[in-house]
């Protein structure tokens, strides 16, 4: 029984580190995505997953299996709100970072308040995964200005055990 336990824990551990390190992986992949044409603030808010698999087929052209598209929908149901863990931002390469401390929605405004210029804070949704964590939905927004914000969702595949984005879907504006 003890032997069983140990395996059980064992397992769960595993499973945890896993989805951990995808987690960690892909928003390492998104913030290098997003600071390729200048550093960016982070949010430090992690809004649920917006996903339309009907959005992703038209938009991109994709041919994305059936249950995989299924497994993604479920996934998005299941998706919560949160905060990004201030570890995680702090161990990424700061010469994609701005500042090595994500903004708060308060601390946001009063960058855009004070500073009076446009800014490029990103918001990153937790990841949402197919079973297998081998296909994963994020949605990224972007606020430039008070008021103003754009955003988009990524469709990111794990090719040869590294994320890779595979097509940028959803656009909008505001």
């Amino acid at each position: 029984m003890k032997y069983l336990a140990t395996i059980i824990l064992t397992f769960i551990a595993t499973l945890s580190w896993s989805q951990t390190n995808n987690e960690f992986s892909i928003f390492t992949k998104i913030i290098e995505q997003e600071a390729s044409n200048g550093k960016v603030y982070i949010h430090c808010d992690k809004p649920k997953t917006y996903f339309n698999t009907n959005e992703l087929i038209e938009q991109t052209g994709l041919q994305i299996p059936q249950n995989t598209l299924n497994e993604l929908k479920e996934s998005v149901l299941t998706s919560r709100d949160g905060v990004w863990d201030q570890g995680l931002i702090q161990s990424l390469n700061s010469s994609f970072l701005k500042s090595k401390n994500c903004l708060t929605k308060e601390a946001t405004n009063e960058l855009f308040r004070e500073t009076g210029e446009r800014q490029k804070v990103v918001s990153i949704s937790e990841p949402v995964f197919d079973q297998k964590s081998e296909n994963c939905i994020i949605s990224v927004t972007i606020q430039n200005y008070l008021g103003s914000a754009s955003g988009y969702s990524y469709f990111l595949s794990k090719v040869y055990g590294t994320w890779t984005i595979v097509a940028t879907f959803n656009p909008w504006i505001t």
